[in-house]
């Protein structure tokens, strides 16, 4: 009986298994970086988009209160931007506040006591301040 020894040769397989992981390493970091990469990208437009949006609330809500306070100076007189300004509002704020925002339209529109357009101002004022507080709290920096 013969036995046959089997021998292998270790510096080869040592070369062999440093090409496959001079291979593979790259390979591996290339896809994990575009991951973390596509990860980065998609908070950035997130972020973004908050951003703008918070903007453009920012936007609505002051021209809302430019066009009261022009309103009130000219009492009586009844504008076209005025009510695209309110209307505008009710894409921004939440359906719980509508009711005072509806009775504060009918008390400008009705020229009612300047006490309680002023009561009222203030309410909204407040409402509209609180949600650009709350928003701008909600977007990372």
């Amino acid at each position: 009986m013969v036995s046959e020894t089997n021998t292998i040769d270790w510096s080869a397989t040592a070369a062999w298994i440093a090409l496959a992981v001079s291979i593979v390493t790259p390979t591996i970091s290339l896809l994990l970086n575009n991951i973390h990469q596509r990860k980065l990208k998609k908070l950035e437009l997130k972020h973004s988009l908050r951003l703008e949006s918070y903007h453009q609330m920012e936007k609505v809500f002051n021209d809302f209160l430019d066009n009261v306070s022009s309103k009130l100076h000219f009492v009586g007189s009844h504008s076209k931007e005025y009510e695209l300004a309110y209307h505008k509002l009710f894409l921004y704020v939440p359906k719980e506040y509508w009711q005072t925002l509806k009775i504060f339209n009918e008390i400008i529109l009705t020229n009612s006591d300047s006490d309680a357009i002023q009561e009222q101002y203030l309410k909204v004022t407040e409402i509209l301040a609180s949600l650009l507080q709350e928003t701008q709290r909600q977007i990372p920096t």
